[in-house]
């Protein structure tokens, strides 16, 4: 029998928020519920290049996922400025 699933919820609002490898994060979805845009970014380079903060726009949502393995996610930023609620569910 597997370990159950838990599920994490939380309105990100004027904070930002740091997945690391010590949450047990092994899924997170993002969705931005206001006008103003939020940004998720990683912490891993791609060859040469270093993440960026990439936008959630209003009513837009991102999934991320670890792999299949029972890998987790770590470094991923989630940021809501002044005036963005982005709303989060994580599997961990």
């Amino acid at each position: 029998m597997s370990a159950p699933t838990k599920i994490f919820t939380y309105p990100l609002t004027n904070d930002t928020i740091t997945i690391t490898e010590e949450m047990g994060c092994k899924a997170v979805s993002i969705f931005c519920s206001t006008a103003t845009s939020g940004t998720v970014s990683g912490g891993a380079p791609l060859g040469g290049l270093i993440s960026a903060d990439l936008p959630i726009g209003q009513n837009e949502t991102t999934i991320i996922t670890a792999s299949d393995n029972g890998g987790v996610l770590t470094g991923v930023v989630i940021t809501a400025p002044v005036g963005c609620t982005l709303e989060i569910i994580a599997e961990v």
